[in-house]
């Protein structure tokens, strides 16, 4: 998926892209977090998006108070939302970039913010095992990181980070918990583009053998069964002559020069690829229904949803739906999809919802601007969307299918999961990050 940043007139930085749905209830996956990637599809189809203006915004939450624990904010039994918030600022006269990168918790009980973590430098992607989360770090390609970041969220530090591929942006994990699987997406251009998944070995921290896939892989899901991973790739438009990248949030573009996509299947007994599966333009998010079924694929430069039906790795008729459609979760019960609605050459502010039983797109929800990654509660009453123009989070009332007050972040959301575990969030203890380049805990 494409990553999106905020904006700010004085930095030349790149776009960059994110994730896809993780291993607990999310997406997925855009995205986008720190500096915006280049993925595929959404950077180089794109055009600025002139709504987006420098965030002054302050760090706030709905008027409720969280519930305590000897004087230590707590999660309910409800779960807990993880943001990834990338707030970028200039130092000095050479356009260098400091990513303030973090994860900041939500309690679902009361929707207040808990302390900000350390999540490394331009985080794209979250996944959640135990009470560990994964979270990808592309960088920028002037300062790559190349990593995921492990975060023990219990404590609030940051573990040693492990070295991915080029720019990785979504991340899965097996439902037995043993192994990660990270997009390493690249970036357009001579020695940056990839075409691999990294998988990593939960118990050491260690990365084993890449696995080929199509060019520029931006999300992956993986089957409730654990026997297989779907890859979704874009591929690389070609970039303009001496073209400058920017760190404005992008919307797929009307005139894509991009082709069908592509969703690569991975035998995960034997990490190896087996024949694509073609889908629309421009593949950002791929999400999985409960009952192992069918993955529906969001075709964001073609306005479109694939689903494929997984016994014979087919694709099925495309969905319409609005314009740019980035990010998409399913609801527990399988029932509805939800896809987020980037929008075409300015920043979206709806999100789909699909009748799974129809295959048909139903009335459109207004959310913040630029929704750009979706999550839904255990309970599949709200959905929590990250607003990565409006640099907030919707929080979506679907028994009644309308947004309620936004929580207010300070920075752009660019990532967003939710588990159905609690942990304190320590506000009296300052996160650690690990030795590395780029980003500070808060």
């Amino acid at each position: 998926m494409v990553k999106v940043k905020p904006h700010n007139s004085s930095d030349q930085q790149p776009n960059r892209l994110r994730n896809s749905s993780p291993f607990c209830l999310a997406v997925p996956t855009l995205r986008p977090a720190g500096v915006i990637a280049l993925l595929s599809i959404v950077l180089m189809l794109s055009t600025l998006l002139s709504a987006c203006g420098t965030s002054s915004k302050t760090l706030t939450s709905p008027k409720t108070s969280p519930k305590t624990l000897s004087g230590i904010p707590k999660t309910t039994s409800e779960g807990t939302v993880y943001v990834a918030v990338t707030t970028e600022s200039a130092q000095g006269g050479g356009g260098n970039v400091v990513a303030d990168n973090t994860l900041i918790p939500i309690d679902i009980a009361t929707n207040s913010l808990g302390h900000s973590l350390f999540a490394g430098p331009g985080p794209d992607g979250i996944a959640i095992r135990g009470n560990t989360a994964y979270v990808s770090d592309g960088g920028t390609p002037q300062s790559p990181a190349n990593i995921v970041t492990p975060i023990n969220l219990e404590t609030g530090k940051a573990k040693a980070p492990i070295t991915v591929g080029i720019n990785p942006l979504g991340i899965a994990i097996t439902p037995n918990g043993k192994t990660a699987y990270v997009t390493d997406g690249g970036y357009p251009g001579p020695n940056t583009e990839s075409n691999i998944v990294t998988p990593i070995n939960l118990a050491t921290n260690q990365t084993e053998a890449p696995i080929k896939v199509g060019l520029g892989p931006s999300a992956i899901a993986i089957t409730p069964n654990g026997k297989t991973a779907y890859v979704a790739s874009s591929g690389y438009p070609s970039a303009p002559t001496n073209s400058t990248p920017t760190t404005t949030p992008t919307a797929p573009s009307t005139t894509s020069p991009l082709t069908a996509g592509i969703v690569t299947p991975i035998n995960l007994a034997t990490n190896q690829a087996e024949p694509p599966i073609t889908v629309g333009a421009g593949p950002s998010s791929i999400a999985i229904a409960p009952n192992g079924k069918t993955a529906y694929v969001a075709d964001a430069a073609s306005n479109t949803i694939t689903p494929i039906n997984l016994a014979t790795n087919q694709a099925e008729a495309p969905i319409k739906v609005g314009l740019g459609p980035f990010a998409i979760a399913i609801a527990p019960n399988g029932k509805t999809a939800y896809v987020t609605d980037m929008g075409i050459n300015q920043p979206g502010n709806t999100i789909t919802p699909i009748n799974l039983e129809t295959n048909q797109a139903e009335a459109p929800i207004k959310v913040g601007l630029g929704p750009f990654a979706i999550a839904i509660a255990p309970n599949g009453a709200f959905a929590y969307v990250a607003d990565a123009t409006s640099d907030s989070v919707s929080i979506v009332n679907l028994i009644i299918g309308k947004a309620e007050p936004p929580i207010t972040l300070k920075g752009s959301p660019q990532a967003i999961v939710i588990t159905r575990s609690s942990f304190a969030t320590l506000s009296h203890v300052t996160p650690t990050p690990p030795s590395l380049g780029g980003g500070t805990p808060t």
